[in-house]
């Protein structure tokens, strides 16, 4: 799982890793409760792991952890996890390739890669954003009419804007705290953006955008897209027949659907 399928281990590797961690085992009973390291339990001998070999004992596993820690594909692995959701769903090569090197550089500093995230080329193209999921969908459309909880407004009210935004989670395909596996929700756009799916979200928020008496709709547009409004957008609102639909056609626009 450290250094990604794409790193060429073999089952032979899994098998030698787990012998490496025999003996490793938690302790719940001892003064400080955690983990320890059972001597009995461990197989004895030299291990080789992707290559590389590591001695018997404690020592042995600890320097395996370090090795697969800063192991290249590690690095090219958590470069990839950052850029894929953040950036793009078919990341560049040379992204991909520039926060490997940041991740190198600080020997796996998260909070560096995180913010070289933010001066990757990529992030200033025309297509640059990554297409909305139902939960980001359904939280954007409700800032930007700034639908929130009021202090007095319990969770449980069913007509709270909480209960609202569960309620769009489900309707729109994402319920919350049912991920089909384990690693969570689909980020790609494939996979939120059929036809149904994007009638669906144009419905609800035209249900929702029912209860928006006073805004204006083209302020809401200009502070939620800012240059990212197409002028198309802009017209179609500007002539819309009501204020519903003016925000209808904000929240199905192109521009809407992505962050």
């Amino acid at each position: 799982h450290t250094v990604s399928p794409n790193a060429g281990y073999t089952q032979a590797d899994v098998t030698s890793f787990a012998a490496i961690l025999t003996g490793w085992s938690v302790d719940m009973k001892a003064d400080e409760p955690g983990f320890t390291f059972r001597d009995n339990a461990h197989e004895p001998g030299e291990k080789t792991l992707m290559g590389q070999a590591f001695p018997e004992g404690l020592d042995g596993g600890i320097q395996a952890l370090q090795f697969l820690g800063t192991h290249p594909a590690t690095y090219r692995h958590i470069a990839t996890q950052l850029v894929t959701p953040f950036i793009s769903d078919t990341p560049a090569a040379a992204d991909i390739a520039h926060i490997t090197s940041i991740l190198h550089d600080t020997q796996g500093n998260l909070g560096a890669a995180s913010v070289a995230l933010g001066s990757l080329p990529s992030v200033d193209q025309p297509s640059a954003g990554k297409f909305r999921s139902p939960m980001d969908y359904a939280t954007a459309v409700m800032r930007a009419l700034a639908l929130g909880n009021t202090p007095d407004q319990a969770l449980t009210d069913p007509h709270s804007p909480a209960r609202t935004l569960l309620g769009a989670f489900s309707s729109l395909g994402q319920p919350r705290w049912t991920a089909p596996l384990p690693n969570g929700w689909s980020d790609l756009a494939s996979d939120w953006s059929s036809p149904a799916d994007l009638l669906a979200r144009a419905d609800w928020s035209w249900r929702l955008s029912a209860h928006a008496h006073t805004i204006d709709p083209l302020d809401i547009a200009h502070a939620t897209l800012g240059p990212a409004l197409r002028t198309a957008t802009f017209n179609a609102m500007r002539t819309a027949g009501s204020r519903q639909d003016a925000l209808t056609l904000l929240f199905s626009s192109p521009e809407f659907q992505r962050r």
